[in-house]
């Protein structure tokens, strides 16, 4: 993963320390109660890969992979990492994975819709596809208390990625894309919600 247009890499040390505290038992715990031990699980675009280690541990008969830069670190039987393209996943067949998941991800991509499609042709039959991002960066309702400094660093950061190409209020459109990429064809469900 990458930022759109190249200036920040995953694998930068100041991005690996940053997301150092993110764990598949804190970020994933509305996946983690669906997984089962045998399960194919492709992780799009998640930074250094702190969480899909964890999904690897979780799925240990499974196998785990990990479409992004680099990995840092300990190895894990089943999982490996490839660098990829959420918009074609090329390397994949149809059919794939049990699971999808996308963490951050459509944040970063050109092309929401075209991700959302290619998600789907890799998902199995029956599979689970989750896409995780913030609903609006740069936007707080409420801070307590109220600190001038995180406000404008708030503001900062959405300036920085609009300067970067990303789209910073892509979470408010994740339904209205995932109908468009075919999701509610076939008896499938778009489940919506929010968390912080």
């Amino acid at each position: 993963m990458s930022y759109i247009s190249g200036q920040i890499q995953a694998d930068y040390p100041t991005v690996i320390k940053a997301y150092n505290y993110y764990t598949a038992e804190g970020y994933y715990t509305y996946l983690i109660p669906h997984l089962k031990p045998h399960y194919t699980i492709l992780d799009v675009g998640y930074g250094p890969g702190n969480i899909t280690e964890g999904l690897a541990k979780l799925c240990p008969q499974g196998v785990i992979n990990h479409a992004t830069s680099r990995y840092y670190g300990p190895v894990v039987p089943n999982l490996s990492f490839e660098i990829s393209d959420a918009r074609s996943l090329k390397q994949f067949p149809d059919n794939s994975f049990d699971v999808i998941h996308a963490h951050g991800c459509l944040l970063h991509v050109a092309n929401k819709v075209k991700s959302l499609e290619t998600f789907l042709r890799v998902c199995k039959p029956g599979g689970i596809v989750t896409v995780r991002d913030a609903l609006l960066i740069g936007t707080i309702w409420s801070l307590k208390p109220d600190l001038p400094g995180i406000r404008k660093q708030w503001s900062k950061q959405r300036e920085a990625l609009l300067y970067m190409g990303s789209d910073p209020d892509k979470g408010l459109k994740k339904k209205e894309w995932a109908q468009m990429s075919g999701y509610e064809k076939n008896c499938s469900r778009i489940f919506v919600s929010q968390s912080s």
